[in-house]
């Protein structure tokens, strides 16, 4: 047992060692022909009817039509932030998420070995909303600006004592009680110390977010945004150890899911 504990351990080292390494990269101008067609008129025509959750606060979220939302939600202050991702699969639901897999593949996977999986996330909110810190544990993860600007900010594992873990567990990713836009310095002083690289991102531009990374993103024009997730042989052994932090998480120090809440 005591073998089995301390391979587990390196394993953990040597794997946390190549996160850390691991350094962000910019796709500039990739301007994806084949999902150009993915505009907020597309959507309204094309799935207008079709209801959707809207994130309007944090793990918030009401219900509405998408042209009711890219007509009149989109473009209220608090209008919320359409996202859809893991088990809240919209493009799948809508028919339109292998074809859209397809135009990534050839974009990303020529040179990744041992793939086991893909998958996406959808993202489509007015100017000003936000998504603020967290990590994922995907092994590659590509953030794709279909329409829009957006600012993204990335900080390194390395400094996860600085970005204030909530004490709420949520499966696959964690989160920060800091608010990037209005940082409150005498409750969270190290996160003075957190080296934060921050990049804007045009239509057409992409960019590569280091697995375990933390990153926040808010909308500087309406965008519709696509994440681009592959998981290798890897994810098997990231899996088991996000198996592990939910146990300590939830059933050693007593943490509450971050649960969802229809308004």
């Amino acid at each position: 047992m005591a073998r089995v504990i301390l391979i587990l351990i390196l394993v953990f080292t040597f794997y946390r060692f190549l996160e850390c390494s691991d350094k962000p990269k910019i796709y500039k101008n990739m301007h994806i022909k084949n999902l150009k067609y993915l505009d907020f008129d597309y959507f309204i025509k094309k799935f207008g009817d079709y209801r959707v959750l809207i994130e309007k606060f944090k793990c918030k979220f009401e219900i509405a039509t998408i042209k009711d939302y890219c007509q009149n939600i989109l473009q209220c202050d608090q209008g919320g932030y359409l996202k859809s991702e893991d088990e809240y699969d919209l493009l799948k639901t809508l028919g339109i998420k292998e074809q859209i897999l397809k135009e990534f593949n050839t974009f990303f996977d020529k040179n990744v070995k041992n793939i086991i999986h893909r998958d996406l996330g959808f993202f489509m909110g007015g100017k000003g909303t936000v998504t603020n810190w967290h990590t994922d544990i995907e092994d590659l993860n590509y953030l794709y600006v279909v329409k829009g600007k957006k600012r993204i900010m990335l900080s390194s594992p390395i400094y996860n004592d600085c970005m204030y873990e909530e004490n709420h567990y949520s499966g696959g990713a964690r989160w920060s009680n800091i608010n990037f836009k209005n940082v409150d310095y005498d409750k969270y002083p190290k996160y003075k110390n957190a080296v934060i690289h921050t990049y804007t991102l045009n239509e057409g531009d992409c960019i590569y977010v280091p697995k375990n990374w933390w990153h926040c993103v808010e909308n500087l024009e309406d965008s519709i945004g696509i994440v681009y997730k592959i998981f290798t042989i890897n994810y098997i052994y990231t899996r088991f150890m996000e198996n592990i932090r939910m146990i300590y998480n939830v059933y050693i120090l007593g943490n509450r899911r971050r649960d969802i809440t229809i308004i």
